[in-house]
């Protein structure tokens, strides 16, 4: 595999939160590509959310190196280090990011404002009974990486950018605390987070009705009130713009596609904003004109990644999801599976998410589909013969597999009696895996054949296919796994009544060499093969059974109990196993 194969399955172990597997996928693709930033990038990120900061610090400034124009690796190092308590390295870590990458990520100058301001709210030591030290400290660094933690508060953050600098404002001046959270709900959400409460709980708690609040009760002579937060004065043409957009929403939710992309275009030009363009895309969509709607979208996020500032993380990823929505709906799986991957690392949101997911099941689907061709199978099984007789293993190797893709079944949904294409097709699945067993046995490769043989027996369910059986036996006998081999061996004899001569060989010296390592119990051989049934998890349970070590120690003390418990099969069996696998000794 590629390392961007190995990326990209680090990005869907992130996405299912399987963590430890992302970190595995991105170091495999450091692997292979050292020179990649982003593969840092993308592990130092998961590091972090297992609080690995260390890692997660050693990764970013990687990432740095590699590419220091890159402004994701400035605010990965910034993370880790508030994470670790270095708030004044992690400013100056901003500070860098921002003379490096200059307006490319506006997250720097927003997060770095974030951090100094929070430094310079908490300089001095609180006095005593001071209440404004309690509103200062509640967000410093520490409060706001649980801020930054909360998926709610989180998603506040992303939202909104210019929440951040509100949270700075509140940091520098206490006294504002209850004048902005009346006008912003959110920032108090965003205290209670801080306070590490759950804002959903207070939810439900009861309110006395006419209970003063204890900021009320601890302010008796208030200070003055600041001036209120200046709020974004729009220019006469973002005004305008608003206004159209405004219409061309309510003749949207009429279902006036064309007069709504009218109006939103009429708002671009007015003022130029990603979010117009999108709509745009969405009207488009919802006309069936996919190709228009799809290089709309795809203009959008343009303009969005080319105008630094002009977009939100979420304003790209909304852009590529709906130009992926395009592509799907042309049937183009895999351009739209791809698009969506891009906008999952944009912006990772639940409905990309379960777009993407729909439309990989539904690929995966059509291919089975489409390969499904039992014709083909019997032509590669055909071919596959010819290339073995010639001495021509890999070459039959690669006939073999080609005929099990043309039968893509799922062991696990589809081998089925009920399901016709899994019983109309059983034998000829059964050929090309045991003549594939064959192949790789052939080769050497001793695993791959196990796994084929295995598959019929196992999975297949046909559990006296003697060439399976047999090939099994042998493998194990190889592998010096004599406890598995006798046991395999013994099916073919019973199942074709001790005539296959084989089986009779492979049994006759299975049982010889078990008796050979139970006279020599001490040679390094047998205490080879102890260990390698040891590392065998059926062998381990077994053997640390309590129950059957008692019952051990009965039979070797008194000759009625060996006889009573003996003739239980289940018991006898697994004492057997033990004997083969050399873990009692019998001296024989």
């Amino acid at each position: 595999m590629s390392a961007e194969e190995f990326k990209a399955q680090g990005n869907q172990a992130a996405k299912e939160g399987r963590l430890a597997d992302a970190i595995d996928c991105y170091t495999k693709a450091i692997n292979l590509d050292g020179s990649n930033h982003v593969y840092y990038s993308n592990r130092a990120n998961i590091y972090h959310q297992l609080e690995d900061y260390e890692a997660a610090l050693a990764d970013a400034e990687k990432c740095i190196e590699l590419k220091p124009s890159f402004g994701k690796g400035f605010l990965r190092k910034a993370d880790a280090l508030t994470a670790m308590g270095k708030r004044d390295e992690a400013v100056e870590a901003l500070r860098d990011g921002i003379e490096s990458c200059g307006n490319t990520e506006p997250l720097l100058s927003q997060r770095l404002s974030s951090l100094e301001s929070s430094a310079g709210g908490f300089g001095g030591a609180p006095g005593a009974g001071d209440p404004g030290a309690f509103m200062r400290n509640m967000f410093n660094a520490e409060g706001m990486a649980k801020i930054r933690a909360n998926a709610k508060t989180a998603k506040y953050l992303a939202d909104d950018p210019s929440l951040e600098q509100k949270l700075a404002l509140v940091a520098s001046n206490p006294q504002m605390m209850m004048q902005v959270a009346g006008a912003d709900p959110r920032l108090m959400e965003c205290m209670l987070v801080a306070m590490g409460i759950d804002p959903d709980m207070m939810k439900d708690m009861p309110q006395a009705p006419d209970a003063p609040s204890s900021f009320e009760t601890n302010h008796a002579n208030p200070e003055p009130p600041a001036p209120k937060e200046p709020e974004k004065v729009l220019t006469p043409e973002e005004i305008d713009a608003n206004k159209l957009k405004e219409e061309g929403n309510d003749l949207f939710k009429e279902k006036k596609y064309a007069e709504a992309i009218e109006k939103y275009e009429a708002a671009f030009a007015k003022h130029k904003s990603i979010l117009f363009l999108n709509n745009i895309s969405t009207a488009l969509l919802k006309m069936d004109k996919l190709d228009d709607a799809e290089n709309k979208a795809l203009e959008a996020y343009n303009y969005g990644r080319d105008n630094p500032g002009a977009a939100t993380f979420e304003e790209l990823g909304k852009a590529l999801t709906k130009a992926a929505s395009a592509q799907y709906a042309r049937k183009e799986y895999e351009k739209a599976i791809k698009t969506l991957k891009s906008a999952m690392l944009e912006h990772r949101s639940k409905q990309t998410l379960a777009l993407l997911t729909k439309i990989e099941d539904e690929w995966e689907l059509i291919k089975k589909q489409n390969a499904y061709s039992p014709e083909k199978a019997e032509r590669a099984k055909n071919e596959g013969n010819e290339l073995f007789k010639a001495g021509k293993y890999q070459e039959a190797v690669d006939k073999y597999t080609e005929g099990l893709k043309a039968l893509p079944l799922d062991p696990e949904r589809e081998y089925r009696e009920d399901n016709e294409k899994f019983t109309n097709n059983k034998t000829l699945l059964v050929s090309l895996l045991n003549n594939r067993a064959n192949a790789y046995f052939k080769l050497g490769q001793m695993n791959l054949s196990y796994d084929d043989a295995d598959h019929i027996v196992s999975l297949i369910k046909d559990t006296t296919n003697t060439k399976a059986l047999l090939r099994k036996g042998q493998i194990e006998r190889l592998r010096r796994q004599y406890y598995k081999a006798v046991e395999t061996y013994k099916k073919v004899l019973e199942h074709e009544k001790y005539s296959n001569q084989e089986a009779l060989e492979g049994y006759r010296k299975t049982t010889e060499k078990i008796q050979e390592l139970q006279r020599n119990p001490d040679s390094k051989e047998a205490k080879e093969v102890t260990e390698i049934a040891m590392a065998d998890e059926e062998i381990q349970k077994i053997a640390s059974d309590p129950g059957l070590a008692e019952v051990i120690k009965q039979i070797s003390t008194n000759q009625q109990a060996a006889q009573q418990y003996l003739s239980d099969p289940n018991i006898s069996s697994r004492i057997e196993k033990l004997i083969n696998a050399g873990i009692i000794r019998t001296g024989r």
